[in-house]
């Protein structure tokens, strides 16, 4: 250590199997060291186990880590969890926490291609709130939230009892693992979504027609069951004294043809049929009856 020079003369010697050429005085005392054998003008590493040895010991010391080497991990790391809380948030409706439309239609497409793939059954059910507007109008939009909130509250955790659940779905909206704030929707393959101001929307694969029915009815009942007061003297009341819903179900078996839009387009016609027949009631359709 006391003398580089010798030191790096004796490295030029180890990293060669070759005789080298050394200045005299560093070949010399490398020889009277033992650890080289002079020839001439050249040495070589006087043994074997000497150049596997001291190539080890004669390693160059890695610099010490920077501030950058430290925190660039870190930092990198946070970026990816904010890419994620991000894409969560453009998934996500505000005010009900449930997927938004556009992460709906994008989840669709994919159980619309499971559907097709596999011939079964896929089915939608969107409920409206009776005259919400007019409850605004009445209560404000701070009450047309908490209202909102509820009603989403009853949709999502209806399509995820036991009844409305199947095989639990590894598709997502961009072809890998789903977000789990969407209230682990995608853990049974059901998704509840906020389709419009007053509208909510849920996809159940795997589910028949009656099946289907039965859990827009119980939505229905369990909206209802909230008890939200619409008892307003100013316009004498709503048909009911409480918040209620019109539900629309449509189910088809998807095919490689036809695109979900059809099937939205279906449900649709189901709520609008569901409200001419007085609201607060559940009628289904079928893209055969459009």
């Amino acid at each position: 250590q006391a003398e580089p020079e010798l030191k790096d003369a004796f490295k030029q010697a180890l990293v060669t199997a070759h005789p080298v050429s050394l200045e005299p005085i560093q070949a010399h005392k490398l020889e009277s060291m033992g650890l080289v054998t002079l020839e001439g003008d050249r040495v070589t590493c006087s043994c074997e186990l000497y150049r596997i040895y001291f190539k080890e010991q004669l390693q160059p010391e890695e610099p010490p880590q920077t501030v950058s080497d430290v925190i660039a991990p870190i930092f990198t790391q946070q970026l990816a969890t904010e890419n994620r809380l991000l894409q969560q948030l453009l998934n996500l409706d505000e005010i009900t926490q449930l997927a938004n439309r556009r992460f709906f239609h994008n989840y669709l497409q994919a159980e619309w291609q499971r559907s097709a793939r596999d011939r079964t059954p896929l089915s939608l059910i969107i409920c409206s709130i009776d005259y919400f507007k007019t409850y605004i109008d009445i209560y404000g939009e701070s009450a047309g939230e908490n209202c909102l909130r509820k009603v989403a509250k009853v949709i999502d955790e209806v399509i995820h009892s036991p009844v409305s659940q199947r095989k639990p779905s590894p598709i997502s909206a961009n072809g890998g693992n789903v977000s789990d704030t969407l209230h682990s929707s995608t853990a049974t393959g059901n998704l509840a979504a906020r389709y419009g101001s007053d509208e909510f929307i849920a996809i159940l694969p795997q589910l028949d027609t009656d099946t289907a029915v039965r859990i827009g009815e119980k939505i229905r009942k369990k909206v209802k069951a909230l008890a939200i007061s619409t008892n307003s003297k100013m316009i004498g009341g709503f048909p009911d004294n409480v918040i209620t819903i019109s539900v629309g179900v449509s189910v088809t078996i998807a095919n490689a043809d036809t695109r979900p839009d059809t099937l939205v387009r279906s449900v649709e016609q189901a709520l609008y049929l569901s409200r001419r027949e007085g609201r607060n009631c559940v009628i289904s359709s079928s893209i055969a009856e459009e």
